[in-house]
């Protein structure tokens, strides 16, 4: 089956958010923002343009390694993945939403430097592991829709903030 995989040049919009899910699979989901400048002739100057918005979606060792790394608000980064176009309901309404699922994200080395610390990888992902990953995509894309409460049954695995995470570390 083809697919379209795709490299976004952008910056961290907005706090990732992190989270494992109830099958104890981490996923992560930030917004990135792409700025187009084009080259007005007349001028011989750059001008930006109105921004981009999407929603970049990252699973297992690459989501515990973006919350692990310094993704912050505002942060230049490079994403690779598979671009997907979602449909959905809010409000009696069809809305639809761009979204990256990552195979690869870093920092963008044009506009800064980085450290790379070598990792190992996790297991296979479920239906609720994509779910689950779904809800947060869609608030971390800025709709109100809220995720479940986090309560956790016997043997489930707490979600984590990223805050949290990093005091654990």
């Amino acid at each position: 089956m083809d697919e379209a995989y795709t490299t976004l040049i952008g910056w961290v919009a907005a706090k990732p958010q992190y989270r494992i899910t109830s099958n104890g699979v981490p996923f992560l989901s930030l917004r990135a923002g792409i700025t187009p400048r084009r080259f007005v002739r007349e001028t011989g100057l750059w001008t930006e343009q109105p921004p981009t918005f999407v929603a970049i979606s990252c699973w297992k060792a690459l989501a515990e390694n973006v919350n692990a790394s310094e993704f912050g608000p505002g942060t230049p980064i490079i994403a690779q993945g598979r671009l997907r176009v979602r449909e959905y309901e809010h409000a009696g309404e069809r809305r639809y939403t761009v979204e990256l699922e990552a195979i690869a994200l870093g920092p963008d080395l044009n506009r800064g430097k980085a450290y790379f610390q070598r990792v190992v990888k996790n297991a296979p992902t479920t239906v609720t592991d994509l779910e689950e990953a779904a809800e947060l995509t869609e608030q971390v894309a800025g709709r109100a829709v809220p995720l479940r409460p986090a309560a956790p049954s016997p043997g489930e695995t707490e979600p984590v903030e990223r805050e949290e995470a990093e005091e654990a570390a």
